[in-house]
This record gives structure tokens, sequence and C-alpha cells, in this order.
């Protein structure tokens, strides 16, 4: 066998093959308005931005919920602090006044 075929079929050996090629990620090309909305359309922010916003409206549900009843709570507290103050027997004992034994 000739040097140069030797090496050819060395070389041969050596160099990978198309399947055992580096997998390289290269971003998608947006250079076109059609392919942004291509994109846009895919549904990968909605593997993140579904959840997020349904976590932002929960959050902003709880926040809101207790502050209406803290407001209810501070409303109820005031109108029986001043039926005390009146001296009505319903301030002691608020909405809920003992059973008559």
């Amino acid at each position: 066998m000739h040097a140069c075929a030797r090496r050819a079929q060395r070389h041969s050996r050596t160099r990978r093959s198309p399947a055992r090629k580096r997998l390289t990620a290269t971003p998608p090309r947006l250079d076109h308005p059609n392919r942004v909305l291509d994109r846009l359309q895919g549904g990968w922010q909605w593997e993140w931005l579904a959840p997020f916003l349904a976590l932002a409206a929960a959050t902003v549900w709880v926040i809101r919920r207790r502050r209406h009843r803290d407001a209810r709570l501070v409303a109820d507290a005031d109108r029986q602090n001043a039926l005390v103050a009146e001296g009505d027997g319903r301030g002691v004992y608020g909405d809920y006044p003992p059973a008559a034994a």
C-alpha cells in the first residue's frame, strides 16, 4: 500500500462521521416578520408566562381578600366599641349574644 493511501485510510478512520457530529444549538433566524410571528405563536412563552400570570392573579386575589376581611373586622370592632361606650350590652357580645338561660 502506498504511503498516501495509508494516510488517507488513517484520516478516514479518525474523521467524525455525520452521525457523530457535534450538535450545536443555533438560534432561530428572526429576521423576517413572519418568522417572528411564528415564533411568538409557537407557544414557547406559555411554558413560563401562563403559570406566572396565574400566580400573580392568585397573589392579587389573596391580598385583596385579606384587606377586605381586615377592613370588615375593623368596622365591626369600631361599631362594638361605640356600643360599649354607650353602655349597650350588644357591644360586649357582638353579633352573637349568649342564649337566654
